[in-house]
């Protein structure tokens, strides 16, 4: 059987760690058919460490286990440096093992800095280690214009 793609309006929705609670049901009703859901990040808007998960990702992923809603994880990514991409990547692999997503991984970029050759750097180290992790054909950038004109 063939489906005309075309005529099916498929969404998804997008959640992070201060989401209340989902109706799934009605989500499906209106037609999405999957979640983006926050995974974390390691470096806080101040460029400070702080713990790496977002604290409701269990429930979050469970909960669309439960309604069968499919999902994809986003991770925001401030690394100044290689090293730094390196040490939110070993945070990226303990998060996919745990979580697999479906729809793969998204990566939020917040470059502070207009070096694009240090930028594209940072985002070569993180295209090379997700295919390793096996995610090859399931990332992508989620980014606002004024990102895109830093890489």
């Amino acid at each position: 059987m063939i489906i005309n793609t075309e005529s099916i309006d498929q969404y998804m929705i997008t959640i992070d760690r201060n989401s209340g609670e989902i109706a799934y049901g009605k989500m499906k009703k209106l037609g999405v058919i999957g979640v983006n859901i926050e995974g974390g990040y390691l470096f806080d808007s101040s460029h400070n460490k702080v713990k790496y998960r977002n604290p409701k990702l269990m429930k979050q992923v469970d909960q669309c286990k439960r309604s069968n809603m499919l999902y994809s994880l986003y991770v925001e990514t401030r690394a100044d440096s290689v090293q730094e991409a390196l040490e939110e990547l070993y945070e990226v692999q303990l998060l996919l093992a745990t979580y697999p997503p479906d729809l793969g991984i998204w990566l939020v970029t917040h470059f502070t800095k207009k070096n694009k050759t240090k930028n594209n750097a940072i985002l070569d180290v993180y295209y090379e280690y997700l295919v390793r992790f096996g995610m090859k054909y399931k990332m992508g950038l989620y980014v606002n214009p004024d990102q895109l004109k830093v890489i």
